[in-house]
């Protein structure tokens, strides 16, 4: 389960054993994937896994057009400022992608046909309009579709501001972040916790994404001590959730009489659970 790896281009081989060789094939790459909390390490380890297939495949890479909602003022709000944010939820302003390399999408294009928000497709061409990819998984495997550049809102506020930007509407999924994985279920995963998970129930999520512990290999570092690879991580659990989620279930199987004189009492502990 622990990782051998001594840093990331180790691991990276051990998820993605003879890459180069298999850099295209859907169902080496549909089995597998490497799962970080945060969007800024899984954008790192997609980077490095795009170069290494470079000189295997083709290329290109595209730039949003990115603009406040609303708001003419390009002096309060410079176009360089809006390329260099990435709000949660939208794909990046340089967006480099690759023929062969697995993407997810990041709206709901086509959920008839599967093609929905986390979905995974394998890119077959890029164009300058279109992407031509197909699912690599699941009951619509292998449905081709052609991918235009969307009008893509930023959610909350985050910056004080709404954004937009005219990007395709995807993201490289060589790896993901451990809350983009929930639903999954696959053969290998690498769990990289260059900083440990700050969420309740994330650890959980990702050790659970596959069937036996042979299959996930861990990396984690002793990010609180040395900063160096550890056999330790963190977990997060709020004993509230739990213990509201055990009334519940307490309740749903033995609800109380509707005339019960304790009633009262225990919806208000419920509620304030």
């Amino acid at each position: 389960m622990l990782s051998e790896a001594k840093e990331l281009g180790d691991f990276i081989a051990e998820v993605y054993p003879n890459l180069l060789d298999n850099y295209s094939d859907v169902d080496y790459l549909c089995e597998r994937v490497i799962l970080a909390p945060k969007n800024k390490i899984v954008d790192i380890i997609n980077d490095d896994m795009l170069e290494m297939i470079a000189t295997k495949t083709t290329g290109n890479t595209y730039y949003s057009a990115d603009y406040i909602d609303g708001d003419p003022d390009t002096v309060r709000y410079p176009v360089e400022m809006l390329n260099g944010l990435t709000p949660s939820g939208l794909p990046p302003h340089e967006l480099k992608l690759a023929v062969g390399a697995p993407i997810m999408l990041m709206r709901n294009f086509n959920p008839l046909r599967g093609a929905c928000n986390g979905t995974r497709l394998i890119i077959e061409n890029l164009t300058q309009w279109v992407i031509e990819a197909k699912i690599m998984h699941g009951q619509h495997k292998g449905e081709v579709f052609f991918i235009p550049r969307w009008r893509l809102h930023s959610s909350g506020d985050a910056y004080g501001f709404q954004m937009i930007r005219h990007q395709f509407p995807v993201r490289l999924a060589y790896a993901m972040t451990i809350n983009k994985s929930q639903g999954q279920t696959l053969r290998t995963v690498g769990l990289y916790l260059e900083e440990p998970i700050f969420g309740h129930g994330m650890l959980y999520v990702a050790l659970s994404r596959v069937g036996a512990p042979s299959d996930l290999k861990i990396f984690a570092v002793d990010d609180e001590h040395s900063g160096q690879k550890s056999n330790r991580t963190l977990n997060i659990v709020y004993p509230e959730v739990l213990d509201k989620v055990l009334l519940e279930e307490i309740l749903s199987r033995h609800p109380p009489p509707l005339n019960h004189p304790l009633l009262p009492q225990v919806a208000t502990a419920a509620n304030r659970l």
